[in-house]
């Protein structure tokens, strides 16, 4: 250490002031601050990120909830239409019977069925090749040759399965757009004629129940065009966003790019009640990464910033005090070639002014130049010693654990004067605990009781942040004496803590945690540590067993039980150690195995 700290006095000896300054500069903030700005910039986008990407799902999953009940219903109504009887009658009209349900064909329409009192239903329309069963309401329609030429109605002739087509329609403006519509086969048995139903559903309705203008919704029917969309110009294109038809429950999240720009999008798929079509849902955040990056171009302005005032800070500083050196040395630089007459002067009143001054002094008393110098020589000196020194105070300044003490219990009585139990106790606690583990730092062994009374205040401590979630019980057997029984220090605490920001923090119900000491054969003290908190899945189960054998450096997680371990196995004896066993969602059980007589050193 000694000599790599002379080698950096040495390099930094041979540098000028301004230089060695942005040095400094340089090491101690410069890189620092870029370090921490791209880790903080990249934080700051995968939180951003995650935040819109959990928004995306989020809104998918409220609109897929809301399509499957409209779609359900609209099945629903289509069953109650197939299975209407006087219907059944009309689309079966012949010439013999004609006179006589006429009556019922000119009065027939599907509102006496209360039908339309579905808001999410824009038409029922029958169509029927049986010219007979017109109805003045247009609702039972002859088919003609534009109809038969239709995808849908191919499609519903040659299959009995109920399917969905997004069906196209023309306003009276002239403007195209895609109706989601239910299109099923109705069986006539009696009858060589055939009818098709198609029930659209209400674009108005689906707009109040969808929209949302953070986002633009599209939704297409197996590989046809977008049947609806939030964004009118994409009705009848198909999806921007490639999707894998052959997959069955196709989904995708995250980001996308639509016409060259990034968006967030959620892609998911739905299969429709009673049918095999499948519905794609996709939600588009356009705005989603506009702003990201106006975010993180902030942070990346704040940054810089943040580096900029200080380099003109340092640059500022740098001239201002090179010119005064400069000034001191060209003085100086006279004076060793006998010139005393001072052209220059400075102001200030800091350490270079007091040795101009001194020069001055140097310079009017030529006759005691060389004791003069000595004496300005001795000053210096005594200035750099009394600065090391002062370092040297700094760097082995140590907080006095009293005072700490002292001041916790002053904090403490003040709170308790001021009524606040809470913070007193907080106070208490905190204090305990401090005393212990500075007492036993650097300690080979301490006591059972002392070790359970400092597990008792942290988790008391801890029961003052998490409230109900931390309760808990120690159970000691009576034939084991804590107070006479050695313990290495600080060896239950990190696997309290561990059920506790692992287990119980993340339940909902009431917490426990159930210290356990006992003896086991009469050569063995076993310390169980059991909660009920959300326990582990194997899988995790298996990555924890390999980490306290051999910890992952890079895990700043399970540190703590790896030197448990390996402390026990050190002091002890290889057959000693820490065990475990865990059930997701009912909790987990550690197990301390310890010498029931121990030995210790004196």
């Amino acid at each position: 250490m000694k000599v790599r700290l002379q080698k950096l006095q040495e390099y930094l000896s041979k540098s000028k002031v301004s230089q060695q300054l942005y040095q400094t500069y340089l090491t101690a903030v410069l890189i620092p601050v870029i370090i921490l700005g791209i880790l903080l910039t990249s934080y700051i986008h995968n939180i951003l990120t995650g935040y819109y990407h959990d928004l995306a799902i989020s809104e998918n999953t409220r609109i897929k909830t809301i399509l499957f009940e409209i779609t359900t219903q609209v099945y629903h109504l289509s069953e109650e239409i197939n299975n209407d009887k006087n219907l059944l009658t009309i689309l079966s009209a012949n010439k013999k019977n004609i006179e006589k349900i006429k009556t019922n064909i000119n009065d027939y329409t599907i509102t006496n069925k209360s039908f339309y009192n579905y808001a999410e239903i824009e038409d029922v329309t029958i169509y029927t090749d049986n010219y007979l069963a017109y109805t003045k309401y247009n609702q039972i329609i002859p088919i003609n040759k534009k109809i038969k030429e239709t995808k849908w109605y191919q499609n519903a002739l040659n299959h009995d399965e109920i399917f969905w087509f997004p069906i196209k329609t023309t306003d009276k403006y002239g403007n195209h757009y895609y109706h989601m519509s239910l299109v099923r086969k109705i069986p006539m048995i009696d009858s060589t004629h055939t009818a098709v139903m198609v029930i659209k559903i209400s674009d108005n309705y689906l707009n109040s129940c969808i929209q949302n203008n953070q986002y633009t919704t599209f939704v297409s029917i197996d590989q046809n065009y977008i049947s609806y969309s939030s964004d009118r110009s994409l009705y009848g294109s198909m999806p921007s966003i490639p999707i894998d038809y052959d997959t069955l429950y196709y989904q995708k999240n995250g980001k996308v790019k639509v016409r060259g720009k990034p968006c967030m999008a959620s892609l998911s798929t739905m299969y429709l009640y009673q049918s095999d079509c499948r519905l794609y849902i996709c939600i588009l955040d356009k705005t989603a990464y506009a702003h990201i990056y106006r975010i993180l171009a902030l942070c990346m302005v704040l940054t810089a910033i943040s580096l900029l005032a200080p380099i003109g800070i340092i640059y500022l500083f740098t001239s201002y005090f090179n010119h005064r050196i400069h000034t001191l040395r060209h003085v100086m630089h006279k004076a060793s070639n006998d010139d005393y007459n001072l052209s220059t002067s400075l102001n200030g009143k800091d350490e270079l002014y007091e040795v101009f001054s001194d020069l001055e002094v140097l310079l009017q008393k030529i006759k005691k130049k060389e004791a003069a110098i000595y004496q300005a020589r001795i000053k210096e000196q005594e200035l750099t010693n009394k600065q090391q020194k002062i370092e040297f105070k700094m760097l082995a300044a140590q907080i006095n654990p009293h005072f700490l003490y002292n001041t916790l219990e002053t904090i403490r009585m003040k709170a308790f004067t001021a009524g606040n139990q809470e913070v007193a106790t907080a106070t208490k606690l905190l204090g305990k605990t401090m005393r212990y583990v500075l007492e036993n730092t650097g300690t080979a062994f301490t006591k059972l009781n002392r070790e359970l009374d400092y597990v008792t205040n942290y988790i008391r401590i801890q029961k003052l942040r998490f409230e109900d979630k931390v309760n808990y019980k120690i159970k000691i057997s009576s034939d084991i004496r804590p107070c006479d029984y050695p313990i290495l220090p600080l060896l239950l605490q990190p696997i309290v803590e561990n059920s506790i920001l692992h287990g119980l923090k993340h339940i909902d119900n009431k917490g426990y945690i159930v210290i356990t000491v006992k003896s086991r054969n009469y050569e063995h003290l076993i310390i169980q540590i059991c909660d009920n908190g959300i326990g582990m899945t194997e899988e995790t189960c298996n990555a924890l067993v390999n980490r306290l054998h051999t910890p992952d450096l890079k895990l700043n997680s399970n540190i703590g039980l790896y030197n448990i371990c390996q402390r026990i196995r050190l002091c002890y004896g290889e057959k000693y150690g820490l065990s475990f066993i865990s059930r997701q969602n009912q909790g987990t059980l550690f197990t301390l195995t310890l010498p029931l007589n121990p030995t210790t050193p004196e």
